[in-house]
């Protein structure tokens, strides 16, 4: 069976709860159209770097208890990607909101972490996956506060570290090696 088909119902619940976030969020803000376009197709990128990562030989070939957490802050995560490119002015309201959703994916970046730990499920794939959610997080959040008007341009590089990092292992090997564990 294909990893896709075996992690479907994992999947399908993911997008039925961002499919919910995204309308909430059109409806209370009067976004366009567009705006669950946006959504879609990050979404389907996230399927399908999920699909193309995930590890063979699961136990019914599906996300861990911490991956489907991860997945959780994945689907609040991805509509506020898709506000940071809306052409729109982000109103005092729109900020509270941005900041509630974030909050909420930040105080559950720990629940992964701890659900694996105490299942004994921690996996590269699930250490990963959350490793990039974070990142993304980041670049999103510096995006948005930059868009909010009330900082410059400089706040993107907040959220560039990571792919700073993996563009310059394009230019020196010595930056594509596994790092070592680290507490940090």
């Amino acid at each position: 069976r294909s990893r896709l088909w075996q992690s479907s119902s994992d999947l399908a619940l993911a997008l039925v709860t961002i499919t919910t976030l995204a309308a909430t969020t059109w409806w209370f803000f009067g976004l366009p159209v567009s705006y669950f376009a946006q959504v879609a197709a990050a979404y389907l990128v996230l399927v399908c770097l999920l699909v193309s990562y995930l590890p063979e030989g699961r136990t019914r070939g599906e996300l861990s208890a911490a991956n489907r957490a991860t997945l959780g802050r994945a689907m609040l995560v991805l509509p506020l990607s898709a506000l940071a490119v809306q052409p729109i002015l982000i109103t005092d309201d729109m900020a509270w909101y941005i900041i509630a959703v974030a909050t909420v994916a930040l105080v559950l970046d720990g629940v992964d972490g701890w659900l694996a730990r105490r299942s004994g499920t921690s996996t590269e794939f699930g250490a990963r996956f959350d490793m990039e959610l974070d990142s993304f997080l980041m670049l999103v959040l510096s995006i948005l506060v930059w868009r909010s008007g009330k900082v410059g341009a400089w706040a993107i590089l907040i959220g560039l570290p990571r792919y700073l990092f993996v563009a310059s292992g394009w230019i020196w090997s010595m930056l594509r090696v596994e790092l070592p564990p680290s507490a940090r």
